[in-house]
């Protein structure tokens, strides 16, 4: 009966290492995610401070055309924030779950230990 507790526990303890990688490898597609977020809100913002500079030295903008380029700019930046933020959560919830897992995995390797 034990070696059948020991096998059911090593299935066990498998199981959750596959979790465990299946997580980092989520973790690690947010991570890139957010970063290409940040990449292009940086972009957006040099594109924006490059473009504003080049309107002063235009005179013949219109203040409507402006207005609406604006618009457009400070929407995206707040998406790319917006967008970022939900990220970090979801990054925050997956870290608590390997945390979890770690644990699990501490619990089983006792286990297995003392059989």
């Amino acid at each position: 009966m034990e070696s059948f507790e020991a096998s059911e526990t090593y299935t066990h303890f498998a199981e959750k290492i596959k979790e465990l990688i299946m997580i980092e490898n989520e973790s690690q597609s947010l991570i890139d995610e957010l970063d290409n977020c940040l990449e292009n809100f940086k972009k957006t913002i040099k594109y924006y401070e490059n473009s504003k500079s080049s309107q002063k030295e235009k005179c013949n903008f219109s203040i409507s055309n402006k207005q609406n380029y604006d618009d457009q700019n400070e929407n995206l930046a707040l998406s790319t924030i917006t967008k970022s933020e939900v990220l970090i959560e979801r990054l925050k919830k997956k870290g608590d779950m390997f945390e979890k897992l770690k644990q699990l995995i501490e619990i089983a390797e006792n286990v297995e230990n003392s059989l």
